[in-house]
């Protein structure tokens, strides 16, 4: 794929090229990440609509928050034979995954 990473399809969450420990994703949609954009867009959604009176910016950033959401909720959740539905570390939108964590920020905890 010329450097473009493994296959993926839409998820709705934003493709990530690496971890936060700079090691390549394997699978490119990274779920702490998309959650942690997911609380930061829930953010400019208040600054635009209490702040800056931006009602453009405000429903982009609620937009591009409720996709990322439904993608988290859609894709980014498995079923682990002892645990139940939990939260994937990495996702490919094809119905692989990897469960892990990373010690750095954002993760799973």
């Amino acid at each position: 794929r010329n450097g473009k990473g493994s296959e993926t399809a839409y998820t709705g969450m934003t493709w990530s090229g690496h971890r936060p420990s700079d090691d390549r994703c394997r699978y490119h949609f990274l779920v702490p990440s998309n959650m942690f954009a997911f609380v930061a867009l829930g953010y400019v959604v208040d600054l635009a609509e209490n702040l800056w009176k931006d009602l453009k910016l405000q429903h982009s950033a609620q937009s591009l928050a409720n996709e990322i959401k439904s993608g988290i909720e859609n894709h980014g959740m498995v079923a682990h034979p002892k645990y139940g539905r939990i939260y994937a570390y990495e996702v490919d939108g094809l119905g692989n995954h990897l469960l892990m964590d990373d010690a750095n920020v954002p993760s799973l905890l």
